[in-house]
């Protein structure tokens, strides 16, 4: 009986851990994605003349650090798992390929989970 009590401690304890795991490094991953995000919208691009940045256009100035960082970690969650509220978008062409990507990677992520 003990034995049986000890085995199913252990299984609870691996679970434990493997959900801490899963939940660290999903964290890190919206994280990059988030820095990733703020890098993109610093990118200015000469091709569209008439857009300007998401940072920009989103009313934050850039002296905010921790309000851009705080937006691009929502953006970067809601398009990660899927909810996408719309109120953040991306508007050059470089924004939009990151967030085709921050698609395909919230879908491979959440499979694999």
């Amino acid at each position: 009986m003990l034995k049986q009590r000890y085995q199913r401690y252990l299984i609870t304890i691996e679970n434990l851990y493997k959900v801490l795991i899963t939940v660290i490094g999903l964290i890190f991953f919206l994280h990059l994605c988030a820095c990733s995000f703020i890098a993109i919208g610093h990118i200015a691009t000469t091709d569209q003349l008439n857009t300007t940045q998401w940072i920009e256009r989103s009313g934050i100035q850039f002296g905010q650090y921790r309000q851009i960082y705080v937006t691009a970690l929502y953006f970067t969650t809601t398009t990660i798992t899927t909810i996408g509220y719309g109120d953040y978008s991306g508007v050059t062409v470089v924004e939009k390929l990151f967030i085709i990507f921050l698609l395909f990677a919230g879908i491979l992520c959440f499979t694999l989970i």
